[in-house]
């Protein structure tokens, strides 16, 4: 216990530095974030570089007229070759997975949610949305996806939790929307803007070899297990200051008042989901007392919504996220931050009307999708009920039997 005090306490204390640098000396904050970002790519590079170099080299041999330890010169070189062209190929090759949920395609049901995703207005440079995926979790995010393994060349995926898209009303749901598409923007700090998103890009790296687990993938796997949490750390308040420049940013295309109101409403409806909605509903299941395919989350939520978050409700909540002091650590400005970031000092109160965003992009087909999303609630968390008993099982059969403990 003391330990563990202990190291959240140091790591608090790296935190506050890593702050105290990044506001103080933000030029060398970004430029030190940058060679960190670097060494990533470097190692990913050596290996090809290594075939080429190895390829030089046994050129030389074959065309250097002095013959002294010619065989082991080029036994050497030749080894060289193969190992880097083995992990080169394992680079190349790798595929990383799409974040959980429904990759939406482009038909009649979806096409209104793809307009909106769509690049708007002149000179904005946009990103292209290249994938929709429809989540059961409470999450709301626009995240990089590499092409090749060397991520020179990425995808944007829009990653829209169902729950969201039935809490916010249209308007809302538009402007974050734009939020998030600006926050990927060009036109303005995209090095920045680079350098923030690149921490998800390095955790990918660790988890897809891991997976594949092909012979050669554990020199990127270990590397990247810590790489990848270290630029984590490293660039959190980077990330920080991208998400409040997107805020600035959205300010030349969304209305103060309703930018205020969508940042607002989407902490409560975090707070809500992540306090109240989810644990109640967890709480059931584990107590048995329900069957994850009887509960059918997201047809309740329309109703649920609309009983617990009253406007009084949003308002004693909106006073407690306001009153948050945060952590320098997260990389997620508070309320206040963000609030006195686009020229507001007092909490207006969001209306979430009965008309969300999932009844507006789906129209007639609203209720199918309604449908779906509970069967694939259901059906991940039977999954994984199912993963921690068969992990249960294990250790206990791996355990002595003289370690094993009656349940009380």
């Amino acid at each position: 216990m003391v330990v563990h005090q202990l190291h959240r306490f140091l790591g608090s204390c790296r935190s506050i530095n890593l702050h105290y640098l990044a506001d103080k000396c933000p030029t060398f904050y970004s430029v030190g974030l940058l060679m960190i970002a670097f060494v990533g790519f470097a190692y990913l590079l050596i290996f090809p570089a290594l075939v080429f170099y190895g390829l030089a080299q046994l050129s030389y041999i074959a065309t250097s007229t002095v013959q002294s330890d010619t065989y082991l010169s080029s036994l050497f070189w030749y080894a060289l070759v193969v190992f880097g062209t083995g992990i080169s190929y394992h680079i190349f090759t790798i595929k990383f997975a799409l974040p959980k949920g429904f990759v939406l395609e482009h038909n009649k049901t979806t096409a209104k949610l793809f307009s909106a995703a769509k690049p708007q207005g002149q000179g904005c440079l946009y990103p292209r949305v290249n994938n929709i995926i429809l989540s059961d979790q409470c999450e709301f995010e626009l995240v990089k996806h590499p092409a090749s393994g060397i991520p020179f060349w990425t995808k944007n995926v829009l990653v829209v939790g169902f729950g969201f898209m039935q809490s916010l009303p249209p308007n809302y749901f538009n402007s974050a929307v734009t939020e998030k598409l600006l926050q990927f923007s060009k036109r303005k700090h995209p090095l920045i803007n680079w350098l923030s998103q690149l921490g998800c890009v390095w955790q990918l790296y660790p988890a897809a070899f891991k997976q594949r687990n092909k012979l050669g993938d554990q020199f990127i796997f270990w590397f990247f297990k810590y790489y990848a949490r270290f630029y984590q750390k490293f660039s959190v308040h980077l990330k920080n200051k991208a998400e409040m420049l997107a805020d600035s940013f959205a300010l030349e295309y969304v209305n103060d008042v309703d930018l205020l109101e969508t940042i607002e409403a989407q902490m409560v409806l975090r707070q809500f989901f992540s306090q109240t909605y989810w644990p109640t509903l967890n709480h059931l299941i584990k107590r048995n007392r329900v069957d994850p395919k009887d509960i059918r989350p997201f047809s309740a939520l329309p109703a649920a919504i609309q009983k617990a978050l009253t406007r009084g409700k949003i308002t004693t909540m909106l006073k407690g996220i306001y009153a948050e002091s945060g952590d320098v650590g997260s990389g997620i400005p508070t309320l206040q931050t963000r609030m006195d970031n686009i020229g507001h000092s007092r909490v207006r109160i969001p209306t979430l009307s009965e008309i969300n965003s999932a009844e507006y992009y789906f129209e007639h087909d609203y209720e199918e999708v309604v449908r779906l999303m509970d069967s694939y609630w259901a059906h991940n968390v039977i999954e994984k009920r199912h993963g921690i008993e068969n992990n249960k099982r294990k250790a206990l059969s791996s355990t002595p039997a003289d370690m094993v403990l009656a349940p009380n």
